[in-house]
This record gives structure tokens, sequence and C-alpha cells, in this order.
């Protein structure tokens, strides 16, 4: 796979290395796909290509008031499908310690449950305006190595389908798991903006510099 990364400091494409990997989980009408994009462009906007796959039904979304109707079996579910697709990169010679999981909203929700719970770290974790599912399942279920994995947390103030109280909790009951997390706010709904693609673009190229 070849990446291209640029920012607002850089006139031309940055390739990134061939032997590291870019899991995003998407959540579209109820389905979990998995993209490989083969080029990224972080700037004034954000551009990915696509080489994507369906690999199971995704979880169904709550809000937090009907929180206690969670899909717990759903989301079990595809945080099996995903380490499928992580331990196919692996046989194919990339170890995990090479792969970035990614995810927005519910896909953020299935990256956050995974790399928790994972005895191998991943390279990083993004998760974008979203949430810790199985919050209740998670202290006695994530592993030293998830905690100690790298995580870029975004959210919008002005979110209007998973409040930014929501991904305030997850990011407290994570540091009270004792992982390095801070929840970055931007200025938006539920969405991305400018500058949470820069910010992200500077926290994945210093991820790359240390694979």
């Amino acid at each position: 796979m070849r990446c291209a990364l640029s920012s607002p400091a850089t006139t031309a494409p940055m390739p990134l290395p061939e032997t590291l990997a870019i899991l995003m989980v998407v959540a579209v009408c109820g389905l979990l796909l998995v993209g490989y994009p083969v080029a990224l462009i972080l700037g004034g906007g954000a551009a990915w290509h696509w080489q994507s796959e369906i690999i199971g039904i995704g979880t169904r979304w709550y809000l937090a008031r009907v929180a206690a109707r969670e899909d717990a079996a759903g989301v079990r579910r595809s945080i099996a499908e995903v380490e499928a697709l992580i331990a196919r990169e692996r046989d194919r010679g990339l170890p995990p310690g090479r792969v970035l999981l990614a995810g927005f909203s519910q896909g953020g929700a299935i990256t956050l449950a995974t790399g928790l719970r994972r005895e191998q770290a991943l390279l990083g974790l993004v998760a974008l305006s979203t949430y810790l599912p199985l919050a209740a399942e998670t202290p006695a279920e994530a592993t030293p190595q998830g905690l100690a994995t790298p995580l870029f947390m975004a959210h919008g103030t002005q979110d209007p389908v998973v409040p930014l109280a929501a991904g305030q909790k997850s990011v407290e009951a994570l540091k009270a798991l004792g992982m390095e997390a801070t929840l970055r706010r931007y200025p938006m709904p539920h969405s991305v903006c400018a500058e949470e693609i820069r910010d992200l673009g500077d926290w994945m190229e210093a991820r790359f510099a240390s694979a």
C-alpha cells in the first residue's frame, strides 16, 4: 500500500512507507466497512481513495439516554471481524505494531473496543466523535498493551448525535484505567473540520516516524 500525506507546510505529498497500514473502520447503513486508503491528503481538506470491503453487521448506534440498549453482542462481533483483518495483515507480513486503527462515530467506538483489548499493541488508535462502548466491562477486559497504545481522540463541541459529554466521560474512564488520554475539542457538529484534520495529520506523522 502506498499512501500520500501533505499539510499546509508542504507543497508536495509525502510518501508514507509501504510497510505501514491504516485500517479505517466506517459504519454505513448498519454495516461496518474497513477501508485501506491509498491516498490521504491532510490540509485544507481531506481526500480518501478507498479499497474497501464489508466485514459484517455493525452495532446499533445509541445515545446516552438509551445506553441500556447497547448491542453488546454486536460490538463483540465487530471486534472479532476487525481482529480478523488485523490478523490478515499480519499474515501478509505487516505486524500489528505497524497498523493504525481509526474510526469516526460508530467506527470510532469499535476502534476503541478493539484496541483496548489487544494483547499486541497497535501503532495507534484514532477515535473521532465517538464514545467508549462496553464501558462497564472495559476495566476487566482492557490489556496493559491496549492501554499503552497511543490515542488520538477528538470531538465536536456542537455534536447533536454523540454529545460532547459522552466523549468527555469516555476519556475520563480511560484515564482512570491508566491510559494517556485527552479529548481534543473543535467547534463543529457531528463531522470533521480542517483544524482537526491538520492536528490528526501531525499526530499521524509522529506515529509513522516512530514505527
